[in-house]
């Protein structure tokens, strides 16, 4: 998905408040007009992802570092763990399990250090508290259920460390509901953002439900021409793919297989595209979404 001119915008202006906080204004500024030539030279087919791991490169050449998370994500992994048994009486005692383990699990995608610079804690509680209330495209939700009911493998491709607590919980109740599925998940091949890697997925016991691969690759997305052979063969052998984040959305929308996207709306642009409010939930199909409809009459 291309970048917008808000997109390219909110960048350059994240890295401006990134490097605020360091004393040599020379090098400052030669790094801000290298992120402004970089921004410049894109084409089409570079994604929000690429571009963020690719100005993460260019910010250690300067710096000689960039922003390590980890400590971040062994705390949110850390904590949802605390949340699992809790969570999961909730999804236990609800109508439909498998319903409301989507929604605690599009719940978790609140935390996101790259969409986002800090994750507030009161509004996750909020949001979780929340989960089941919110909407989950009815027609959207039939076709999965159906479509896994005679499906032979699916994927999940992961997002945020934190989150895959929730998404281990869908997990199990995808086991329970269709114990004929082939389960997999796909990680991150690499460190970036909070984004998951097989570190996390060890950590939260997620190895422990399910085959976990990774993506060979260190971008905050799933492009399908760097990933790796695997990881391709993965998705290409999926009959349901289950994609989390904006991230997977942006690098995946438009690639033909049958990709259901989960994700929370968290930067203004995904607010003025799909015309929702911050935090609205999203489950739309790669096959059965009219991107068109949505850029019709979109505000500038």
């Amino acid at each position: 998905m291309e970048m917008s001119a808000q997109c390219l915008l909110c960048t350059f202006r994240k890295q401006a408040e990134t490097v605020a906080q360091y004393s040599d204004e020379v090098k400052k500024a030669a790094y801000l007009k290298e992120v402004a030539r970089y921004l410049g030279s894109l084409g089409p087919d570079d994604s929000s992802p690429y571009v963020s791991a690719e100005i993460n490169k260019l910010h250690e050449q300067y710096f000689g570092f960039t922003r390590d998370l980890s400590d971040l994500k062994r705390i949110y992994n850390e904590r949802m763990l605390r949340m699992e048994k809790e969570i999961e009486g909730k999804i236990l005692a609800a109508d439909d399990p498998l319903r409301a383990a989507l929604q605690y699990a599009r719940a978790g995608n609140y935390i996101d250090f790259g969409a986002m610079d800090s994750v507030d804690d009161d509004k996750l509680a909020e949001i979780l508290d929340g989960a089941q209330g919110e909407i989950l495209d009815p027609e959207e939700y039939a076709c999965f259920v159906r479509e896994l009911g005679s499906a032979h493998a699916f994927l999940e491709i992961l997002d945020n460390a934190g989150e895959i607590v929730m998404d281990k919980l869908l997990i199990r109740q995808l086991k329970r509901q269709f114990p004929h599925l082939e389960i997999a998940c796909m990680v991150r091949g690499k460190p970036i953002h909070n984004d998951v890697t097989m570190e996390d997925a060890d950590s939260v016991g997620l190895t422990e439900e399910c085959s976990v691969i990774s993506s060979g690759d260190g971008i905050a997305g799933t492009e399908i021409e760097r990933i790796s052979t695997q990881a391709r063969r993965a998705i290409e052998a999926a009959d349901v793919i289950l994609s989390k984040g904006q991230g997977n959305f942006e690098t995946l929308l438009g690639c033909g297989f049958n990709v259901y996207y989960l994700f929370l709306n968290k930067c203004d642009w995904y607010m003025q595209f799909f015309r929702t409010e911050r935090f609205h939930g999203m489950f739309i199909n790669d096959r059965r979404t009219n991107m068109t409809k949505y850029l019709k009459d979109m505000p500038c």
